[in-house]
């Protein structure tokens, strides 16, 4: 027969256990029904990736062909466009993979930004609009630039080898926001907000304070960095739709750490490791 003495502690168990399932529950990060990343793969063969951002489930789409230099993709994640050495640039159905193949008159290197029915292409002379149903190109600036993104206000935020500048679509220049030199940090991956009221770079820097993903807001003009000063290698900034959240990855190694970040509260929730992307794109 059991003793009194063993149901008591059989008993005590038992609420121990139940309690630190539901202190587990309370503690566990607590993810909304955020919608998807679209992941490039950067090792070969690239691989479109979809990754669930509440459960964290990937799917892979497809495998890319072999002679891609760059890609981008639509901020819905319905369409993807690539340009090739071939100087051709090729708007693709996802997940279908039926494409639509353009030629490229501005000997361009990269295919950089998705903006509504455009792209924005970056060639020898300059960056283009491209209409992603006709082919036909606009000039946006004839500056060389490296990495630029487009605002719904048509606002453009590109990097140069002197810095990072802001021009308006009326304008013909852009005025700098953050200057390049010897010593400063290298700004790259310019990508606004949604509503284009805040703007999301990256900076590169030997110094910890200066390096890092950083916020500009366009109406108060104030800046702040969201990334932590002990992760070495940060990039891929990606919005939510509401602007209230930044996905970005921590590369170590041959690692991709994904982090989720509540810019309002601060909080950093690991959404977990993969291989490193080339491109991510929060769908829409």
């Amino acid at each position: 027969m059991i003793g009194f003495g063993v149901y008591q502690f059989v008993l005590r168990l038992m609420l121990t256990l139940l309690s630190a399932v539901v202190m587990a529950i309370i503690a566990a990060p607590v993810l909304p029904d955020a919608g998807r990343l679209l992941q490039v793969t950067a090792v070969l063969p690239q691989r479109v990736i979809y990754r669930d951002i509440t459960t964290g489930v990937v799917a892979q789409v497809q495998t890319l062909p072999s002679n891609i230099t760059s890609i981008v993709v639509e901020p819905q994640g319905n369409r993807m466009a690539v340009h090739d050495t071939n100087g051709h640039i090729v708007i693709y159905n996802l997940p279908e993979g039926d494409r639509q193949v353009f030629s490229n008159p501005h000997a361009s290197r990269v295919v950089m930004d998705w903006h509504g029915e455009y792209l924005v292409v970056i060639g020898n002379d300059g960056a283009f609009n491209m209409n992603v149903n006709t082919g036909e190109f606009t000039p946006l600036t004839d500056e060389r630039v490296r990495y630029v993104d487009t605002s719904p206000e048509q606002v453009l935020a590109y990097t140069t080898r002197g810095g990072l500048f802001l021009q308006a679509a009326d304008e013909p220049r852009g005025w700098m926001l953050r200057r390049m030199s010897v010593n400063s940090p290298i700004y790259s991956e310019p990508t606004f907000s949604p509503d284009g009221n805040r703007l999301a770079f990256v900076a590169d820097s030997y110094e910890p304070a200066e390096r890092g993903i950083f916020i500009y807001d366009m109406e108060d003009h104030s800046m702040r960095k969201i990334t932590p000063d002990a992760f070495r290698v940060v990039n891929r900034p990606a919005w939510s739709a509401d602007g209230d959240r930044i996905v970005y990855q921590y590369i170590t190694g041959r690692t991709s750490h994904l982090y989720m970040i509540d810019l309002e509260t601060g909080r950093q929730t690991t959404l977990g490791e993969t291989v490193p992307a080339t491109v991510l794109v929060w769908t829409r």
